[in-house]
């Protein structure tokens, strides 16, 4: 299955990705990097990539080097990036030290000339504020 999505991801046009940090009950953290892209057809495409594990400490460094196992690991270009949706940690969203100012940097050293669209998943502001209630 994941080899079939590496085959059409191939064709992509542009892609979107969005990653989702979590624990599970035996403490160990995983990353789920989420991908939805677009072919010349306008297919669109959205599934699961990848199931990233995350051993010892989960700075932004310590996922975005993951990520580029993935992502290079998949054959996507990093240059047909257009979006990343992460939970707002700052290990994600920091500009300096998150998992976004390393896409950023990334994408300038390729001479990426797009800019990158960051949101933040609302499906997480949703969670945080049911608990609250």
């Amino acid at each position: 299955m994941q080899q079939q999505l590496i085959d059409i991801a191939k064709d992509f046009e542009a892609f979107s990705i969005a990653l989702d940090k979590s624990t599970d009950i035996t403490d160990t953290s995983h990353c789920a990097v989420f991908i939805r892209g677009v072919d010349k057809y306008l297919n669109m495409t959205e599934e699961l990539l990848d199931l990233l594990p995350l051993t010892g400490a989960t700075t932004g460094h310590d996922i975005f080097r993951e990520l580029e196992r993935c992502l290079e690991k998949s054959g996507l270009q990093w240059t047909k990036l257009v979006s990343v949706a992460t939970d707002g940690a700052p290990a994600m969203c920091s500009n300096n030290v998150g998992v976004v100012g390393l896409l950023k940097a990334k994408l300038k050293s390729f001479g990426a000339t797009g800019t990158v669209s960051t949101t933040h998943c609302i499906l997480h502001q949703e969670a945080l504020c049911s608990k609250s209630l």
